[in-house]
């Protein structure tokens, strides 16, 4: 059983080693309980909902899974695209700044990028990245652009759309898009949303869209986040789970994620394919 995972920073496992990020963890734990799986991790730090279903595709083409592990980001998002004719090099800059292009991923090509709320502050680690790496796939698709409007542009977006309604309808059609995608591949796929307030906010604001999702297919029906849980059931535990104040997981809290979140699920799925 070959099995794929795609998602963000908190699936690909930033600042640990491979070999602790959850989906490796997965297999570890299918494979005590006498189910030999293989788990491929085809995450990338900072992938946008609307890359995965064109991950997807591009992964049907290469090398076809069985099952697929959505860890859904969170909406309110700018998307900067980087296409597949145009490989950006990795020795131009750190592999962990390579959306979609790591030698860790496969190369799995084409993907978006993400800059959440708060990316564009002044003292924001990630901010002298904006226009070293950011502006610089703006500028080669439109060269009279300039990197104050740039700036402008994506703080007008932090500013006005960042979880606005329209937002949040963008966001449920990309999940909605997604699921059609796998349906008419055929293929099964389980979806985890890490923090689930957004579809809570999703479902009080823009109802008609709510209700095109599956809702069965979300941890915890969105009712909390990760973190929320850890806090909840492992509160003794929590300072040693989590690795920064993004929610970025240790191996510990990655274990937990496999193992009490994704392994149950799996589990629930397995009768499906006797």
């Amino acid at each position: 059983m070959k099995i794929a995972t795609i998602g963000g920073s908190a699936t690909l496992g930033l600042y640990i080693e491979r070999k602790d990020t959850w989906p490796q963890q997965l297999a570890a734990i299918c494979d005590e309980a006498g189910w030999r799986v293989s788990v491929e991790n085809r995450a990338s730090s900072g992938l946008s909902l609307s890359a995965f279903a064109e991950r997807v595709l591009h992964l049907e083409r290469k090398d076809p899974y069985d099952l697929y592990l959505f860890q859904i980001p969170l909406p309110g998002r700018i998307y900067i695209g980087v296409n597949g004719t145009r490989r950006m090099r990795e020795e131009d800059y750190g592999k962990e700044m390579i959306f979609g292009w790591s030698a860790l991923n496969g190369y799995v090509s084409p993907t978006r990028l993400n800059l959440s709320r708060g990316i564009l502050h002044e003292n924001h680690p990630f901010h002298k990245y904006l226009k070293s790496f950011s502006f610089s796939i703006i500028h080669r698709n439109s060269p009279s652009a300039t990197y104050e409007e740039f700036i402008a542009f994506a703080r007008f977006w932090e500013t006005n759309i960042c979880e606005s309604d329209l937002e949040f309808i963008s966001y449920a059609k990309e999940v909605f898009l997604l699921q059609q995608i796998l349906r008419n591949l055929q293929k099964p796929c389980l979806m985890f949303q890490w923090n689930g307030r957004c579809l809570r906010n999703l479902a009080h604001r823009t109802e008609p869209f709510y209700s095109m999702i599956d809702w069965t297919e979300f941890a915890f029906k969105g009712e909390k986040t990760v973190i929320d849980y850890l806090k909840d059931s492992h509160t003794g535990r929590y300072p040693e789970l989590v690795i920064d104040n993004l929610g970025h997981l240790t191996p510990a809290g990655n274990r937990v994620v496999a193992e009490e979140l994704v392994f149950p699920e799996i589990l629930r799925w397995r009768p499906l394919t006797s």
